[in-house]
């Protein structure tokens, strides 16, 4: 499990410096993945409430303030859906180090499985942002908070 978890790591900071800008100094291109990987969380963050905060408003007067879940669910599936496209093409398919990844005493599923666990845990940052995002705008809306506003959240 240790090599399962080993392997999850390297392939996220892969997915990491991916994302991020070839530099020519190593330390450029340790640094480089996490501040993109910021930077989008951060713009995430900043599109979510441009986009929560009034849609919030709006379906307050509306009557069904409820709608800013389902509507900023749905453009968070939509954001995954993009980066989960761009990584894979890189992260779960690219063959360039696959020789040495498949002699390691790991099998093909776990390996597999550890890079398409750090697409997941990268969508699951974005999906997180959004989901704050359309909390905000739920609270702004004057929905109530409780179990039912988890739930809904969840």
């Amino acid at each position: 499990m240790n090599k399962f978890w080993a392997v999850f790591r390297v392939s996220f900071r892969y997915l990491v410096y991916s994302l991020g800008f070839q530099g020519r100094k190593k330390k450029a291109r340790d640094t480089s993945g996490w501040l993109v990987l910021g930077l989008v969380l951060g713009l995430n963050l900043l599109l979510g409430v441009i986009y929560g905060l009034p849609m919030g408003v709006l379906f307050a007067q509306m009557g069904r303030p409820q709608l800013v879940l389902a509507v900023m669910g749905m453009m968070a599936t939509a954001l995954c859906t993009a980066f989960t496209v761009v990584g894979a093409k890189d992260v779960v398919f690219g063959t360039k180090d696959m020789d040495i990844m498949l002699s390691l005493p790991l099998s093909g599923a776990q390996l597999l499985a550890a890079r398409l666990g750090a697409l997941y845990l990268e969508n699951a940052a974005i999906t997180f942002v959004w989901t704050a995002c359309a909390g905000l705008g739920w609270v702004v809306s004057g929905g109530a908070l409780g179990v039912w506003f988890v739930l809904a959240l969840l």
